[in-house]
């Protein structure tokens, strides 16, 4: 249904992420992400990389308001750290503890990470 042709409109790659987002269809939100996110794709009916990246944070978004956990999991790790702290905070507003739980979760691996990568760049600077 999503990425159906209506005859008299044409294919639009910001409406189809729209209407997977608010269906929860997460495999046509997956192949929509990853086609957005191809950087060989120049055909007109793909935005350009910061427009995909401001529907991607707009349907994330959508997505904790509508306490859509799905649709969450498949876009933390497509939009940024910032966006994520925001989200906690619209989550927490909402009363939303599941998202609370599973963004803060995010968080602290995201931080694991980027810590460790920080430790591995001081030892080698060290040496």
């Amino acid at each position: 249904r999503v990425l159906n042709e209506d005859e008299n409109k044409s294919f639009s790659f910001d409406s189809a992420l729209l209407e997977a987002s608010q269906l929860g269809n997460n495999e046509a939100i997956q192949f929509l992400v990853d086609l957005g996110a191809d950087d060989n794709i120049t055909s007109n009916t793909v935005v350009p990389q910061a427009r995909h990246e401001e529907k991607l944070v707009s349907i994330f978004m959508g997505a904790i308001k509508q306490n859509n956990l799905r649709v969450v999991a498949e876009l933390m790790n497509k939009v940024s750290i910032i966006n994520i702290q925001l989200g906690v905070t619209v989550a927490c507003r909402l009363g939303y503890s599941t998202i609370i739980s599973q963004l803060i979760e995010h968080l602290h691996i995201s931080s694991q990470v980027f810590i460790a990568s920080l430790n591995e760049n001081t030892t080698s600077l060290k040496q």
